[in-house]
């Protein structure tokens, strides 16, 4: 029968639910319609991108690169981050792009109908012009995956005018000189935060270690810590006391945030559970920011020496011509904005510069040299004793930019494990890209892709990266461009780049020198899987498979912002400096 005699025969039946029955074929029917046009449509322009000369993996009418992406993928962990799809298609251009000559800047794929089409950019010149040059839009999947945190409100979400006009009013309290001012506040946290670590040291001088934990949710109570100094000028004590409702409520409803939104979730996007967690969470949320909001927001509140991101913040808007004369606290409009961009800054505080904490330190003994620079160079700024470092930045923050190895160090973890690469949308089609590989001057489209940062090959292409999969921390001291140790313009950005790049990447980038510092000259910390493994199973908690990816247990997992696996489970010991 076809879809016309279907219907037919939903006209037919009788009875009170007859008009259910006919409403509900005929939504079947237009989904399904809707379905098999839009799967043509996205199989038809892959096919014609290929016959025009631009290079494509592999490409089926049917699966589109679903099976290509299946087949790269097999054998991976299923947890595995995103971040390793276009990694993986770039360990393989050879294979699936037989007709280059080298790999191409642009690796177009289509997953339709699990996700978008993806234009993933490899190069720093497609990357600039997608994301420096252009001002192209959020991407659907980016502001679904926000969307549970700040309804859209929120700085990462908003577009335009509104975009620039909360973009400027939060510079201020992200400038280098106010987060110098900021460094004695985020130094009492760290301190809280090596005293923890100091209890996990083995018990006895002879080298031993101690029990495996995981770092990861350390971390994550360190940073959130930090960001509620920041940003609100208050001690959340969560390193201490356990998560506070703010923290528990944002983690769970982050859980909860979904990148993409297909067949294979629907289950998800119904549920009612998970749209009554989600209310209560940003009530829990709501009812914790107000009061911080308020105050700060009441006249009699006014200081003369703000600091925090928040104070800042307020008074870029007490500055402003065009509010109107109401009383700032009762300007509930206001008040939601604003809660809706600390719910955003505090979630980007915390969750990617806990991970990046993480993997700085997973690299401590996977590169034993640098580590021992690192530690020469900090005994270099602050002398041997650990606590006199302490006392010194305390006085002299600023001394916390003397420290270009130990930048140095971080930047070539971040080349390693990335965040979410940048991703944005092209709906207008008057951009398109201009590649660099031969031919050269031609373009590329990018209306109807989501133009993807495919950041984990980005930043280790050997043909941007002189020496590109070598850890070399020295190539951050170089300053000479004709150097080819010198790192390429644009090439580095876990960040981002262009005016939409992260606007608190200098405070994470001094909280993790701070972790570091503090780690590095008294700890050795490392990786302990089978002790963790021996922990679980004596707990009686099954471990299941052990997933590795290029032969280490420890990968980048998750949806939205990478995680570590299990949490990175490890274990420290005291440094012992004359075996370093």
């Amino acid at each position: 029968m076809g879809i016309l005699d279907n219907m037919r025969y939903i006209r037919s039946l009788g009875g009170p639910w007859a008009p259910v029955i006919q409403i509900a074929g005929a939504f079947v029917v237009y989904k399904v319609t809707s379905f098999l046009y839009n799967l043509v449509k996205c199989r038809a322009r892959f096919q014609r991108m290929k016959a025009s000369g631009i290079p494509i993996m592999p490409h089926s009418l049917l699966f589109g690169h679903l099976l290509v992406v299946a087949k790269l993928t097999k054998g991976y962990p299923s947890d595995m981050h995103p971040n390793y799809i276009a990694d993986l298609i770039w360990q393989n251009w050879r294979t699936l792009f037989p007709s280059c000559k080298s790999c191409p800047s642009i690796f177009y794929v289509d997953l339709w109908p699990m996700g978008p089409p993806i234009a993933f950019t490899i190069d720093p010149t497609t990357a600039t012009q997608a994301f420096t040059t252009h001002e192209l839009g959020r991407t659907k999947a980016a502001s679904r995956y926000l969307y549970p945190i700040a309804h859209g409100r929120d700085m990462a979400s908003l577009e335009g005018p509104d975009w620039k006009l909360w973009r400027s009013r939060f510079n201020q309290g992200f400038s280098s000189k106010n987060l110098t001012a900021l460094i004695p506040s985020v130094i009492e946290e760290v301190v809280v935060f090596r005293d923890i670590l100091r209890q996990k040291i083995g018990k006895d001088d002879d080298g031993n270690w101690g029990e495996a934990f995981q770092l990861e949710p350390l971390t994550t109570s360190l940073t959130f810590d930090v960001i509620g100094r920041a940003a609100l000028d208050i001690r959340l004590h969560n390193q201490t006391k356990g998560p506070d409702p703010l923290q528990s409520a944002l983690q769970s409803q982050m859980g909860m945030a979904m990148f993409t939104a297909n067949i294979g979730n629907l289950h998800r996007q119904l549920s009612p559970i998970r749209h009554y967690k989600m209310t209560r969470n940003l009530r829990i949320m709501r009812d914790f920011l107000l009061p911080y909001v308020n105050s700060c927001l009441s006249e009699s509140s006014v200081k003369t020496s703000s600091k925090t991101i928040l104070d800042l913040a307020v008074q870029a808007v007490r500055n402003e011509k065009q509010l109107s004369s109401l009383p700032l606290e009762n300007n509930d409009g206001l008040v939601e904005d604003i809660m809706a961009q600390l719910k955003i800054f505090i979630f980007a505080g915390f969750d990617t510069t806990a991970n990046a904490i993480c993997w700085t330190l997973h690299m401590l003994p996977v590169h034993p040299v640098s580590a021992s620079k690192v530690r020469a160079e900090l005994d270099q700024v602050f002398g041997p004793d650990p606590d006199a470092m302490i006392a010194a930045l305390q006085s002299q923050p600023q001394l916390l930019n003397q420290l270009p190895y130990t930048l140095g160090f971080i930047k070539e973890t971040f080349r390693f494990f990335p965040s979410v690469g940048q991703n944005r949308e092209n709906d207008d089609g008057e951009f398109e890209f201009t590649v660099s590989e031969p031919p050269k001057n031609v373009t590329r489209p990018t209306r109807g892709f989501m133009v993807w940062a495919g950041v984990r090959a980005a930043m280790r292409l050997e043909q941007t990266w002189y020496r590109g999969n070598e850890f070399l921390p020295e190539r951050w001291l170089v300053t000479d461009p004709n150097d080819p140790l010198h790192p390429p313009k644009n090439a580095w950005h876990p960040f981002g780049l262009g005016p939409r790049a992260c606007i608190g990447q200098e405070l994470a980038l001094s909280e993790i020198k701070l972790a570091l510092a503090v780690v590095v000259r008294e700890m050795e910390v490392e990786c302990a899987w089978d002790q963790w493994d021996q922990q679980m199973e004596y707990k009686n908690l099954k471990r299941g498979k052990k997933d590795m990816i290029d032969g280490h247990r420890c990968y980048q997992t998750g949806d939205g912002t990478p995680h570590t696996k299990d949490g990175m489970p490890v274990h420290m010991r005291r440094l012992r400096r004359d075996l370093c």
